[in-house]
């Protein structure tokens, strides 16, 4: 093998190496009495639609999938429900 080409895959591996090294993160501290308090209260139901009102199913029985198009493929990212001609309502984490 030529000198370049031995220097070359040198400097490859060193810069994979310490990628490698500078890309460890160091450990993430805690608050160890607010994570004990926030997992000792338990999940509130009523929160999640403001506003809401209980439906019969038939009132809105279509779904439908939120997706993005990744690569020019459509991939499914979220689902909702179709709630009126101009309204769908999905999860607060799919916005």
């Amino acid at each position: 093998m030529s000198v370049k080409l031995v220097t070359f895959l040198l400097l490859q591996t060193a810069v994979a190496v310490l990628a490698g090294v500078l890309s460890i993160q160091q450990p993430v501290h805690h608050q160890p009495s607010l994570i004990n308090e926030l997992s000792r209260q338990p999940p509130r139901l009523d929160d999640r639609i403001v506003g809401g009102h209980p439906i019969n199913i038939t009132d809105a029985p279509y779904q439908i999938s939120l997706q993005l198009k990744l690569w020019g493929f459509w991939k499914h990212d979220c689902g909702g429900s179709l709630i009126s001609k101009e309204w769908i309502l999905t999860a607060a984490h799919c916005t």
